[in-house]
């Protein structure tokens, strides 16, 4: 199973544990798994997605852009059904593990512990996506509202 890790960072991991270069050279890609990530099983519009990674783009090209990103990372992570898509796109969780969800989920469990075992940093710190700054305003929201979720966790 591959394995997304969105907190200290981002980073990508294969079923041996090796970090996947392939993904990483593709900030687009990057970007999308990582907002698919946070809305977990409720997924992403595509017009959301558009507004968030390709906000200059026109419409048609915007979405050719989202279908060769979705192309992208299925490729650069060898999983053909790493999205499933019924009108919003979401991650198959059958085929990927995502820090966020594993947050939350313990978070909702009650367990800090292992909530806090897993927030090894801010929510994608460091990366950033040139010429999409909503994208840098959703990751800015969505890295208070995890630290915040963290801090009163302590």
């Amino acid at each position: 199973m591959i394995r997304l890790h969105t907190f200290g960072g981002i980073r990508v991991v294969d079923h041996r544990g090796d970090i996947v270069d392939g993904i990483l050279a593709h900030r687009r890609p990057l970007a999308l798994l990582a907002i698919v990530a946070v809305n977990g099983q409720h997924g992403v519009t595509r017009d959301k997605l558009l507004g968030l990674l390709w906000p200059e783009a026109d419409d048609e090209r915007a979405r050719h852009s989202l279908t060769q990103a979705l192309y992208a990372a299925r490729r650069a992570l060898n999983v053909d059904d790493l999205f499933l898509i019924e009108g919003s796109i979401r991650l198959n969780r059958e085929r990927i593990w995502v820090d966020v969800t594993a947050f939350g989920g313990a978070l909702e469990s009650q367990n800090p512990e292992a909530a806090l075992a897993m927030y090894s940093g801010p929510f994608l710190d460091g990366f950033r996506l040139s010429g999409a700054p909503e994208f840098d305003r959703w990751v800015t929201k969505q890295r208070a509202v995890l630290e915040d979720r963290a801090v009163s966790t302590l």
